[in-house]
């Protein structure tokens, strides 16, 4: 699954520990400071754009620190086994919709019901390869 990086960033601060802090934090530190006491403030941090990431549905699901970052892709761990699984399941599915329809004393619903099988196995397989795919 590929992600979209928003079009806005947020300005953070790291500090020597990577602990994150928003602009906002920063910003109450230094206000009433003379500008020379706010850069020695401000001088402690590591200051970052942070990029956030969504899926399809909006949700922010990775973040990254600088604008060089142009894709994320996610893909599950088990990817390969689980289409692997499907295309033999398919195969299994259609060979039973093959071998009842080859059956003279086969009934008409037994035909249909493998055949919804099969055609319910066919949109799963599309919809896990559309997630890859996304």
């Amino acid at each position: 699954m590929k992600l979209k990086r928003l079009d806005r960033c947020n300005r953070v601060y790291f500090d020597v520990q990577g602990n994150k802090h928003p602009r906002e934090d920063i910003l109450v530190q230094v206000q009433g400071k003379s500008i020379s006491e706010g850069k020695d403030i401000v001088r402690q941090y590591q200051r970052a754009d942070e990029y956030e990431w969504t899926d399809r549905d909006g949700n922010v699901i990775a973040r990254s620190y600088t604008p060089a970052v142009l894709v994320i892709e996610i893909k599950p761990a088990d990817a390969d086994a689980r289409r692997a699984d499907y295309l033999r399941r398919l195969r299994e599915a259609q060979a039973r919709v093959a071998s009842l329809a080859g059956q003279p004393d086969a009934s008409p619903q037994e035909i249909a019901a493998a055949t919804a099988d099969a055609m319910r196995l066919m949109a799963e397989y599309e919809e896990f390869m559309s997630l890859l795919d996304d």
